[in-house]
């Protein structure tokens, strides 16, 4: 038996980044959604914006509730409240950066 999603069988996704000319600038998706982003201070950036860290963990809690949204949609739940809370860790190993927790 075959299945069919309902859904693209492929999705490209774009975006570019242009720097700000100090320590961040601004990520642009292909449809023109924007994101400002910036180094955090603890590594020597101004902070104002979002940390790609921070965009890394956010997007993530965003494609867990996209698919809890589509699951609501489809069983057409009564959705009241709905939130999310997510946290990174990651530890320097004297080579670089490992995540070590999600």
């Amino acid at each position: 038996m075959s299945v069919h999603s309902r859904y693209p069988e492929q999705i490209i996704y774009r975006a570019k980044t242009k720097w700000n000319g100090q320590t961040g600038g601004i990520a642009t998706s292909d449809k023109g959604h924007e994101i400002i982003f910036d180094t955090p201070k603890t590594y020597g950036g101004n902070g104002n914006g979002i940390c790609p860290d921070e965009m890394f963990v956010s997007s993530i809690l965003g494609c867990l509730q996209n698919t809890f949204l589509d699951f609501q949609r489809r069983f057409d739940l009564e959705l009241v409240s709905f939130e999310l809370d997510g946290t990174a860790t990651s530890v320097f190993d004297k080579e670089g950066y490992s995540l070590t927790g999600l």
